[in-house]
């Protein structure tokens, strides 16, 4: 063997692998051996024979050249392979029509593999498309949901705007003047607001709070008109509290919703009119 069919030898045994041979056919195996040896599928016994003498010659280990094992080893196997497939006689046509027929097979495995991994795609592609579907419906539910309780956010918030100008605006409704006390600018009334039977309800409000001239000067008419009745009848000076039922509109001041009074109790301002 000269130096170049030893290289090439060796790049060809480089490149076989006995375990990707395994599971496939014997004619398979063959083709590789015959390649291994650098023969032409088809060659006959006998040239498969002295092929495996000129290599044995190199690449045994007994024959001191210094070669890896595994070379022989891949050598003998071949050998072993070819020893049952290659033909007494040679017979290229056939092998190579064989020799066709596997490339077309492995063609055919690569197409079919290429296939498959097309659909396995696609399949991914369909179900990645599924969850986006479904991500993109919880979406939609979470925003409508998030859409509805800001809508009954909104709902709430006006109400409860309504409903604060409701009581900030609130008005009330003077029924009596029951009392009066002090004097001067501190002066005070006790009213008796409509709707509000508790005698804990009724306020003492200071003149100056009071918005309702016609009602007050009613209230100190009468006052005046009973002492005078008292005075010329020798009696002594009673109560300033009314008996006739007036009737006032009051607000709350502003940015209190029940004022307190002096003593504890809510007052409130008056600013209406003596409703006739």
């Amino acid at each position: 063997m000269d130096a170049e069919d030893i290289a090439q030898t060796k790049s060809l045994i480089d490149q076989f692998n006995l375990a990707d041979l395994e599971d496939v056919e014997e004619d398979r195996k063959a083709i590789e051996s015959y390649e291994v040896f650098s023969l032409h599928p088809g060659a006959s016994k006998r040239a498969v024979a002295d092929r495996y003498k000129h290599l044995a010659l190199h690449f045994h280990p007994d024959k001191g050249k210094n070669e890896p094992l595994q070379y022989f080893q891949v050598i003998s196997v071949c050998n072993e392979i070819l020893s049952s497939r290659a033909p007494d006689e040679d017979a290229f046509e056939s092998w190579k029509n064989l020799q066709n027929e596997i490339i077309i097979q492995e063609l055919n495995a690569v197409v079919e593999e290429r296939n498959n991994m097309i659909a396995q795609m696609e399949e991914d592609r369909e179900q990645l498309l599924d969850r986006l579907e479904e991500a993109e419906k919880k979406n939609d539910a979470k925003d409508a949901k998030i859409t509805a309780l800001e809508k009954e956010n909104k709902k709430l918030s006006n109400r409860a705007a309504k409903l604060k100008a409701e009581k900030e605006n609130k008005v009330f409704e003077v029924e009596k003047i029951l009392d009066k006390k002090g004097s001067g600018k501190k002066i005070e009334y006790l009213i008796k607001w409509r709707g509000f039977n508790d005698p804990k309800e009724n306020t003492w409000v200071p003149v100056a709070k009071c918005n309702c001239p016609d009602l007050l000067a009613a209230f100190e008419s009468y006052l005046k008109k009973k002492m005078t009745s008292l005075k010329k009848a020798g009696k002594p000076k009673p109560s300033s509290r009314s008996s006739r039922a007036s009737t006032v509109i009051v607000k709350p001041e502003a940015g209190h919703q029940k004022s307190l009074r002096s003593d504890g109790k809510h007052k409130r301002k008056i600013i209406g009119k003596l409703k006739n």
